[in-house]
């Protein structure tokens, strides 16, 4: 069985991680806000005309976010200073990239079409 590991420990363990993904990928999680404000400056709406909360809007987004956390990834392995990846190859990254843009298009799609993606 696996030793139980202290909070200590744990926390140890995350600094560790985090240095290693900081050095592959830079502050990666500082920059989102900027770029959605230029992408989308008059703010982001996810519910309905009506007020009314719009899950398909959120998936969407939600879906977006990867791809664009996948892109920030990518730019900063692929043209980035470093030459040496800790955790994944640009290539890894493209293809999450990949994926998470094919499920953006489903749920685009459903949404345009009014099928929901997700049953209410």
């Amino acid at each position: 069985m696996d030793e139980v590991l202290t909070v200590d420990q744990l926390l140890e363990q995350y600094s560790s991680v985090f240095k290693k993904k900081n050095a592959d990928y830079g502050a990666s999680f500082e920059k989102y806000g900027q770029i959605l404000v230029i992408m989308c400056p008059n703010g982001i709406h996810l519910n309905n005309s009506d007020g009314s909360p719009n899950s398909d809007k959120v998936n969407a987004f939600g879906t977006f976010s990867q791809v664009l956390h996948k892109m920030n990834r990518y730019a900063s392995l692929m043209f980035g200073p470093n030459g040496q990846t800790n955790f994944e190859a640009p290539h890894d990254t493209a293809t999450d990239m990949s994926v998470y843009s094919a499920m953006l298009d489903y749920l685009t799609l459903a949404y345009e079409r009014g099928t929901h993606a997700v049953q209410q």
